[in-house]
């Protein structure tokens, strides 16, 4: 539908060196609000050590670590994942000031020998990853191409295909990330952000 797996950014310029400062404020002051799992196999996803933060949870609690994928239906959830919490500032609030259309910002780490297999999202959105610390061997797989998602970029990533991460390097591959409803696609891509 949208003619592309993976597709730069250039409208939007993020500094790096002030993302990489927001992640570090966030993984030292704010672990309150981290989400891990150990032992999950979703599937056949080797995703033990996966780690990270909702910036906008699902929870009616926005003082609750959430899942940064959590999918589950409960008393405890709002449906939508755009309820702010205070990871809210800085960058990430400069971001939904400029879209506030967007939806499950999140920040997802994926430690060495993560492996989420091929899946699709639904088609009424689309995410945009920003990588925050990455390494060479650290793939976003659509169908059966494999993307190495550079720092210093923004990319938008058709979800609605089959795709996967893999981290073969010894690091761990952190991303900023959150969804766009489709039908918002063109309004974010012509929109100038720069921070």
């Amino acid at each position: 539908m949208l003619g592309f797996e993976v597709k730069r950014i250039n409208n939007i310029c993020i500094n790096n060196n002030l993302l990489q400062d927001y992640y570090l404020n966030v993984k030292t002051n704010f672990q309150n609000l981290k989400w891990n799992t150990s032992n999950v196999d979703h599937k056949t996803h080797q995703v033990k050590e996966l780690y990270g933060w909702a910036i906008q949870s699902n929870l009616k609690d926005v003082n609750k670590p959430c899942p940064i994928y959590n999918i589950k239906h409960d008393d405890d959830v709002v449906g939508t994942f755009n309820n702010t919490t205070e990871l809210v500032f800085g960058i990430t609030e400069k971001i939904l000031q400029k879209f506030p259309y967007i939806r499950q910002m999140v920040i997802s780490a994926h430690p060495p020998a993560t492996k989420i297999d091929l899946h699709e999202d639904n088609d009424e959105f689309i995410k945009v990853h920003i990588p925050i610390f990455t390494n060479n061997d650290a793939y976003f797989i659509i169908n059966e191409n494999r993307y190495n998602l550079l720092e210093q970029n923004i990319y938008l990533i058709n979800t609605s295909l089959p795709h996967g991460t893999l981290n073969l390097g010894n690091s761990d591959r952190v991303h900023l990330i959150f969804k766009i409803p489709v039908n918002y696609v063109e309004t974010f891509l012509h929109t100038n952000l720069k921070i």
